[in-house]
C-alpha cells in the first residue's frame, strides 16, 4: 500500500481517499483473499473490491456507465451499493473503520446488487 500512496503522490492526488478533489479519478483496490485486512487500503482507496472476477467487474462497469454524469461522491456511493464493494465513510476524529474483506462480501460471489 505504501507503493499506492507513492503513485498517488506522483499523480498529484491526496493519499487519503476522503481528501481527494471532485475531479480526481476513483481509486479501487481489488482484494483477492476474504480474510485480508484492509486497514491501509481503507485510507487510500475510494473503493475496495473482493474477488468476484468478471461478474464483479461487469457490475462495476455497468454502474460506471450509468453514473457517468454523476459527481465523484455520488458515483462512489452508487458503486458501494454493489455486494462485494466497500467505500470508506468519514469517521469522527480518525480514519474510516476498515473491515476484513469477508465483512463486506459475506458468502463471497455471486455479487448481486
Amino acid at each position: 500500500m505504501a507503493d499506492l500512496r507513492a503513485r498517488l503522490a506522483t499523480m498529484g492526488m491526496a493519499a487519503h481517499a476522503l481528501e481527494r478533489a471532485p475531479g480526481d479519478p476513483i481509486v479501487a483496490v481489488w482484494l483477492m483473499a476474504p480474510e485480508e485486512y484492509t486497514t491501509v487500503a481503507a485510507w487510500s482507496a475510494d473503493l475496495l473490491l473482493l474477488g468476484g472476477g468478471w461478474t464483479l467487474l461487469e457490475a462495476v462497469v455497468e454502474v460506471l456507465e450509468r453514473t457517468a454524469g454523476f459527481s465523484r461522491r455520488d458515483c462512489v456511493a452508487e458503486l458501494a451499493g454493489i455486494k462485494g464493494v466497500w467505500a470508506p465513510v468519514p469517521a469522527e476524529g480518525g480514519p474510516p473503520v476498515a473491515p476484513r474483506a469477508a465483512d463486506f462480501a459475506p458468502g463471497g460471489a455471486p455479487f448481486d446488487r
